[in-house]
């Protein structure tokens, strides 16, 4: 029972793990996107508006117009449904976009309407400004955005075309890239998927390679993988150097999992495990993923894996360290204050490897008993966690 102590001692920071893994995905209202190394969508959400809400032309181009230029989707809805309202009792388009952003930042209809009044007056608040503005970017942003797109609308191109470009120009990409880009965002793909072709147009790739390259991105995006790791697999997919597959490992063994688990990326890593990858997969080095999060101290990780697979605690790797050895192993090497995470690592550790069948069996057999103390020390753990049903 010395070791179930164990385990148990960790519950309540293993509830608390779980209710953090539940609520990873929360998120902030915009998303910079200035940066080529900064997402500027969250995956295609665009292409799928709830058919419950409007579809008429203006509602659309204020939706179209506020995503692309890096503001989340939730916010985008909202944003487009109060522009569209204004406009439709007759305010200036520019009015009307200043006035839905003051809205969904939290301020009163007095407040928003002060606001829009004293800026629309500017002449330099053209409507285009203000869509730049109500996205949180800078006035040399908004400046060069609204010129850009006033421009290429008096060529003719379509509001989305030049919504795009614009982007793009002000972005300070190249003319071949922001084409690129407004092309395929005029063909309704995705801001993820637009960006990898247009990033490999501009590299000099041909159009069937870029195609590929953006496919491969956008489905590594979907996963949720660091946009560093996207792009870079995205090319080696597209050359046929690496595999689709969730578990394929690259030239030294690695998985996603175990590079997730290394790095500390806990939603890729969940998301990971709800698509199948596996726990159990040992790199050229014979370490797995529970392995390098224990060594690395990641303790949100370490939880998600013991959650998902407690038989990947009895796995050795080439000489014959288990993750508790390596968990010891990176404690060793940190100062005092860094040493509580790799503490709580151990104590779960040590409670999943209470025996071969793990905590499972530990539980089963001693259920009248541990059922008290774990609704008592870790309160709420099985109302967040299904699978600690399974446990008992």
């Amino acid at each position: 029972m010395k070791k179930l102590t164990y385990f148990l001692r960790s519950l309540p920071l293993f509830a608390l793990v779980l209710l953090t893994s539940c609520n990873m995905h929360g998120h902030k209202l915009y998303a910079d996107g200035d940066s080529d190394d900064e997402r500027q969508s969250d995956t295609d959400e665009d292409q799928e508006l709830d058919h419950s809400l409007p579809t008429d032309s203006t509602w659309q181009s204020f939706y179209d117009e506020i995503r692309i230029l890096g503001v989340k989707k939730e916010t985008a809805v909202n944003f487009a449904k109060i522009a569209d309202e204004q406009v439709s009792l007759g305010k200036p388009e520019g009015w009307a976009k200043l006035f839905a952003y003051q809205i969904v930042e939290g301020k009163s209809e007095s407040e928003a309407k002060i606001f829009a009044d004293s800026k629309v007056g500017s002449k330099a608040y053209s409507a285009a400004y203000c869509a730049a503005t109500a996205a949180k970017k800078s006035p040399k942003f908004a400046q060069k955005y609204s010129e850009t797109y006033q421009k290429k609308r008096q060529e003719g191109k379509s509001h989305r075309w030049a919504n795009a470009y614009a982007s793009q120009i002000a972005r300070g990409k190249s003319e071949i890239y922001a084409k690129a880009f407004a092309k395929k965002k005029k063909a309704g793909k995705s801001n993820d998927w637009a960006f990898a072709y247009a990033n490999a147009i501009h590299r000099g790739k041909g159009y069937n390679f870029a195609n590929k390259v953006a496919d491969a991105f956008e489905e590594q995006m979907n996963l949720g993988k660091p946009k560093r790791w996207a792009k870079k697999d995205a090319v080696l997919i597209a050359k046929g150097e690496r595999e689709r597959d969730i578990n394929s490992q690259d030239e030294n063994g690695d998985t996603d999992l175990i590079k997730a688990a290394r790095e500390g990326e806990v939603t890729f890593a969940s998301k990971l495990i709800n698509v199948g990858a596996s726990c159990n997969i040992r790199n050229e080095l014979g370490k797995t993923a529970l392995m390098e999060a224990a060594e690395k101290g990641h303790v949100s990780i370490v939880a998600l894996f013991l959650n998902a697979d407690l038989e990947s605690v009895n796995i050795q790797d080439n000489k014959g360290k288990t993750a508790l050895t390596w968990a010891r192993k990176g404690r060793s090497k940190v100062k005092k204050g860094k040493k509580r995470a790799y503490n709580s690592i151990i104590r779960m550790l040590q409670g999943a490897e209470a025996d071969e069948s793990g905590i499972r069996k530990i539980i089963k057999e001693n259920l009248p008993s541990v059922l008290p103390l774990i609704k008592e020390g870790a309160g709420k753990l099985i109302e967040l966690a299904p699978a600690a049903i399974a446990l008992v």
